[in-house]
């Protein structure tokens, strides 16, 4: 089992048949589902209702939600992906694994943002000036 943390974007489609209140509903439930992975530094954007490419189960449209967050490779390909496999609602996924670092909002570095330490001098800067 990999135990490396790692960045993830997880984007779902759900069925546009949800009206707009389900869909706040089902996106607030996974973002909750996410934390139990459990996921860190985890950020939620709603899309909101675009057209589809294709038409996927019956449906011209779908409900657009983002998520980004820090997990194990692990749990979000196994548990996450059975999740949401299980579920009616959601019509097309997918969960990619981000290269660059992900730095949320309230986050520098890692660390948050009240917490940051500064970087200590090194003489020999101080002594030739670089």
């Amino acid at each position: 089992m990999s135990m490396k943390i790692q960045t993830f974007e997880t984007i779902l489609i759900f069925s546009n048949k949800l009206t707009e209140e389900e869909y706040i509903n089902q996106t607030n439930e996974y973002k909750l589902r996410l934390k139990g992975l459990p996921a860190t530094k985890l950020k939620t954007d709603r899309l909101g209702k675009k057209k589809l490419a294709y038409s996927v189960r019956g449906c011209d449209y779908g409900w657009y939600t983002l998520f980004t967050y820090e997990s194990i490779e692990d749990l979000v390909l196994h548990k996450l992906d059975l999740m949401l496999r299980r579920d009616d609602n959601v019509i097309k996924f997918i969960t990619t694994n981000l290269k660059e670092d992900y730095i949320p909002g309230d986050y520098i570095n890692g660390v948050p943002e009240g917490e940051q330490k500064k970087k200590p001098v090194d003489v020999f800067d101080l002594i030739f000036g670089l």
